[in-house]
């Protein structure tokens, strides 16, 4: 045995170790139980074995064998099998192909994982640099991914001053999609492990792929977000164009199914497709991969639409993102010199009304509340369940729905940060919404006598409604919903805005759900409730047969027999089921 030092400077440890005689102990080098001579930090009371105070040190540039931060021994570099049980330490994958490995101590890292750095400035927590911990040896509680709310079992970046932690996964992203309407650039995350709900159709994120802005918590399902217009992926020979919704049979709507995996597909979902005349519709998530890989901005130069709402938007490369934040600081800059003071919430502009705006705003409100008082007058006539005149008694039923004191919950779901658009205030959130209504429409409040703030009180009432339109299929529409819809359009018509094309378009969709809750009762009638309607059949017919004197009354009997059925089935079904699995608001902006 080599002369041993009373002292030494060991790579394992910053301090100087002492030579000394210890009963038992155990080595923080190898982490096993040892007796007798040991070398031991009298500071930090840190101590080591002979074997690993002996260990040679190892240069950082070696190939073969290296020296990494997480483990004093030297670890050799060698390839693994799957049948050698080798997991890594970082990740906790099993070691197959090229790794590094100490066998003393049974510690092996990939390749690609001892190349991790020590410490990182990452772009999601720019403040303070993030350092590399084995989250395994921290004894502490369970601690998650701040960006993809996983729970960290091996290793994570953490920030020692504060709390933020990310996985090595999510430490590679960075921001890269623009999204119309908000500041920030938004990341890519693959797989949410966490409660998130989504800024656009409010439902959890949970298990989905989501965009995320860590700088002001804003997250939306990745079908939510921009995708890309088309992409090129193995499954298929030509590009893949993206599709709002594809209906390959409108008259059978019940099965659909995706030509990737051959597993049905929901229909009210997107679809990527092939534009060149192949049958060929995929599920975004049979394609993924590389829908993922456009927005990381891994295939260049990438065209975005958001499904749905006809916003466009782009991946930033490295020097598009210095260019983008630089344009933002300016905006940023020359907003801050505006004397007009912007308000935080809906409420902010009521309050601010004066006399006169307050008194208009009344007027409105009275006047809704008298059309629905004597809409509330029209009874029902006992007639046919789906007849026309059932119809017209659901219409009534509409018209007799007014807004409360309070403000509906899907328009005040956008009171938030406003900004300046024009001479009104508008919602960040509703603001593609506003801009496309007005591309198509103009100024629809342009003949109305109301003050700037008024009408920006009365467009957020009729954004949010296109707003929750475009988000919601006619097949999940129900009579409330249709109920808070029309009273906010007769809300905002009775303001002075010219909105009768939205009227008409929102009573083909008050058609087409009336016939599909027609076609819903007739499929889910009870055995009980047939012969129920056989009997009434049986009675009408005999009631026929008993007035067959003039053509007249046959056919005024007739229409009382097939009223429910018939009549308004024959005019409104194709157009119902080509509507049922569209966005409500489809065709509209």
């Amino acid at each position: 045995m080599e002369a041993l030092h009373r002292k030494i400077q060991h790579l394992f440890h910053e301090c100087p170790l002492v030579l000394l005689t210890t009963p038992s102990y155990k080595c923080d080098g190898c982490g096993k139980d040892c007796s007798g001579l040991t070398f031991r930090c009298g500071e930090c009371y840190f101590q080591i074995c002979l074997e690993c105070a002996l260990l040679p040190t190892v240069e950082s540039g070696g190939h073969t064998k290296i020296q990494h931060f997480f483990h004093g021994h030297p670890l050799i570099f060698s390839e693994k099998k799957a049948t050698d049980e080798a997991y890594c330490y970082e990740c906790g994958e099993c070691c197959r192909g090229n790794a590094y490995g100490c066998s003393k101590c049974n510690f092996f890292l990939h390749k690609s994982c001892a190349q991790l750095p020590q410490e990182i400035q990452n772009p999601f927590h720019p403040e303070h640099p993030l350092t590399l911990l084995n989250m395994a040896s921290q004894k502490s509680e369970t601690v998650k991914c701040n960006l993809c709310l996983k729970a960290c079992s091996y290793f994570a970046f953490c920030c020692k001053k504060c709390s933020f932690i990310v996985d090595v996964e999510c430490a590679s992203l960075k921001p890269t999609v623009k999204y119309q309407g908000h500041n920030h650039l938004l990341t890519v995350v693959e797989n949410i492990h966490g409660e998130l709900q989504c800024d656009a159709c409010y439902s959890s994120c949970r298990g989905s792929s989501a965009f995320r802005c860590m700088e002001c918590n804003f997250d939306l399902h990745l079908i939510c977000g921009p995708l890309p217009c088309t992409i090129k992926h193995k499954c298929h020979v030509d590009p893949l164009t993206l599709k709002d919704f594809y209906v390959e049979d409108e008259d059978e709507d019940d099965e659909f199914y995706c030509d990737a995996c051959e597993e049905r597909r929901d229909p009210r979902l997107c679809v990527y497709y092939c534009a060149q005349g192949c049958p060929m519709v995929c599920d975004v998530k049979c394609v993924i991969s590389e829908v993922v890989a456009s927005l990381r901005g891994e295939r260049g130069d990438v065209e975005l639409r958001t499904v749905g709402r006809h916003m466009t938007s782009k991946v930033f490369s490295k020097d598009l993102e210095v260019k983008e934040m630089e344009r933002n600081e300016t905006e940023k800059v020359a907003l801050a010199e505006k004397v007009k003071v912007i308000p935080k919430s809906l409420d902010d502009i009521v309050d601010s009304l004066d006399t006169t705006e307050q008194i208009e705003l009344n007027d409105i409100a009275t006047a809704i509340q008298n059309r629905g008082k004597a809409s509330l007058e029209c009874k029902d006539q006992g007639t046919f369940p789906y007849s026309e005149e059932a119809f017209t008694q659901f219409m009534d039923r509409l018209d007799s729905a007014i807004l409360n004191d309070d403000i509906p919950d899907f328009v005040s779901e956008h009171d938030e940060e406003f900004v300046t658009v024009g001479d009104y205030f508008v919602s960040r959130t509703l603001v593609p919404t506003f801009q496309n209504l007005f591309d198509k429409y103009g100024d629809v409040s342009a003949k109305s006598t109301l003050s700037p703030k008024l009408k920006s009180i009365i467009f957020c009432f009729l954004c949010s409604v296109i707003h929750r339109m475009r988000t919601t299929k006619v097949v999940d529409i129900t009579e409330g919903i249709l109920q808070e819809w029309w009273a906010c359009l007769k809300f905002v018509q009775l303001a002075g805005f010219r909105i009768q094309f939205i009227i008409d378009h929102l009573k083909r969709v008050i058609r087409a759900h009336f016939v599909l809750q027609a076609r819903k009762y007739t499929d889910h009638t009870s055995v009980e409730k047939n012969q129920e309607i056989e009997q009434i059949s049986k009675d009408i017919k005999e009631l026929t047969s008993k007035l067959e004197a003039t053509k007249e009354q046959q056919e005024h009997d007739k229409s009382l027999a097939h009223a429910a059925t018939a009549s308004l089935m024959k005019q409104f079904l194709r157009d119902a089921s080509v509507m049922k699995w569209k966005p409500a608001a489809h065709g509209l902006l």
